[in-house]
């Protein structure tokens, strides 16, 4: 083990003898080609998990940037405090489909964790579009259309049912997609903790389902390409859409954020149709 990678185990070990009600979360990640710099002012750690360069949209493209309000929001309804992060398994997690012109080609691969819920329900969405969407050929609405789907087939069922997704916990009125720029937006206060790609959001707004759905194809590889974090930006638009106001008087009084021990999302939520 090198001397960088020591004395940062050791720097995370004294950062949870300061702060023992804290959760440092500690994961090993792979090293990304491409890491983007920090915010002015802060320093961030190579190993800590990077979205590629490729998958960062232009701020060029449009929308409005996220805000130092919504990022504290945002870590609040999801984890109740400004310094918990998403887990490893959160953050590896994207909407993978397997082979495509494969018998399991309409599926997405799932791996046991936290995300697992959030897909489960998407993988409904594609197979209902799958089925019954504006598919055409004689077997249409039939198993055997499932089979053999190729990429722009997968890529088209995903979008439809992400869109879906937003525009149903939008009240059917507006739905907001997030993506990720390359370069921050805002520079988050000592209180809170980076992560890398929430403080560099991009927040896009739209008023027709249509609309959200052309959007999300046009940059499905947000969604779809590993090292996305497409699963928590799907997540971050399900909230915004929402909107935080209306989730907190989704939930109840004995729950008061989203993610629990785990970073798993609460029970209510996952059986709650308004946050779906």
């Amino acid at each position: 083990m090198s001397d960088s990678r020591l004395g940062y185990i050791e720097l995370l070990q004294q950062e949870v003898n300061k702060n023992p009600d804290r959760s440092v979360d500690v994961v090993k990640e792979e090293e990304q080609e491409e890491v983007l710099a920090p915010p002015p002012g802060r320093s961030l750690h190579p190993l800590l998990c990077s979205i590629p360069r490729t998958l960062a949209v232009s701020p060029s493209l449009g929308g409005q940037p996220v805000t130092p309000q919504l990022t504290e929001s945002l870590r609040k309804i999801l984890f109740g405090g400004t310094y918990h992060v998403f887990s490893y398994e959160w953050r590896k997690s994207f909407f993978k489909f397997r082979e495509p012109n494969s018998e399991l080609s309409y599926a997405l691969e799932t791996e046991r964790g936290a995300a697992q819920a959030i897909q489960t329900v998407i993988q409904a969405r594609v197979i209902k579009q799958l089925l019954f969407g504006h598919q055409s050929g004689s077997d249409r609405g039939t198993l055997q259309s499932l089979c053999e789907i190729g990429q722009r087939d997968q890529d088209l069922a995903l979008a439809a049912a992400l869109s879906e997704s937003l525009w149903l916990v939008g009240e059917e009125l507006s739905a907001t997609v997030t993506l990720v720029t390359a370069d921050y937006c805002i520079t988050p206060h000592l209180d809170y903790k980076l992560d890398n790609f929430t403080e560099r959001l991009q927040l896009f707004t739209f008023n027709k389902k249509e609309d959200v759905q052309k959007f999300i194809y046009e940059h499905i590889q947000c969604f779809r390409e590993e090292g996305s974090h497409g699963v928590i930006l799907f997540l971050y638009s399900l909230i915004c859409s929402r909107t935080v106001d209306r989730l907190r008087e989704d939930l109840d009084s004995t729950t008061s954020h989203l993610l629990h021990t785990g970073n798993f999302v609460c029970c209510q939520v996952r059986s709650n149709p308004q946050c779906w």
